[in-house]
């Protein structure tokens, strides 16, 4: 039988954790920065540690690091199937593009065009548009639609299909 290997043998930084568990009322986190044994001997080992850095009502933000026994966490926590320090919040996600062969359709010739809609004209009206469809209770309408046409998501928390408003 070959010998396993611990893939988790080196130290993170907890945007990179392991793992992460959470106690039921989410207080409570542990971002699994090192585990000192593979998973097989972890399993037989009463006293097996990781070294994890711990969020609690009783630290700040940043939380607290050193070894923790395997078993504790396990029997409060709840291991998550994703690092909430790894969500990119901010990450854009172009929703429409405009471009020049949309103004025929406003009435603009081809002369007018070329004079008069160059690249930092377009991308003038581009963040307008984009600006003002963000603002406008419509975008939020819309979004709320998109979601609810996609497979497999959660249904919206906030779900109230007589407003077009933003809460």
């Amino acid at each position: 039988m070959p010998k396993s290997v611990n893939l988790c043998n080196k130290t993170v930084d907890r945007e990179n954790a392991y793992e992460v568990w959470q106690s039921p009322d989410g207080k409570w986190t542990w971002y699994v920065l090192k585990k000192y044994q593979t998973p097989e001997r972890e399993e037989h080992n009463p006293y097996a540690k990781w070294y994890c850095n711990v969020v609690s009502p009783m630290t700040k933000d940043r939380g607290e690091t050193g070894d923790c026994y395997v078993y504790e966490i396990k029997e409060q926590a709840k291991k998550l199937d994703y690092n909430p320090l790894s969500i990119e919040w901010e990450k854009q996600f172009p929703i429409a593009n405009v471009n020049r062969a949309d103004l025929p359709d406003l009435g603009f010739t081809d002369e007018q065009i070329a004079i008069f809609f160059t690249d930092e004209v377009m991308e003038k009206i581009a963040e307008k548009m984009q600006l003002s469809y963000h603002v406008r209770d419509f975008f939020w309408k819309d979004f709320k639609e998109a979601l609810r046409a996609v497979p497999d998501l959660p249904p919206l928390a906030k779900d109230d299909k007589a407003t077009d408003g933003h809460e």
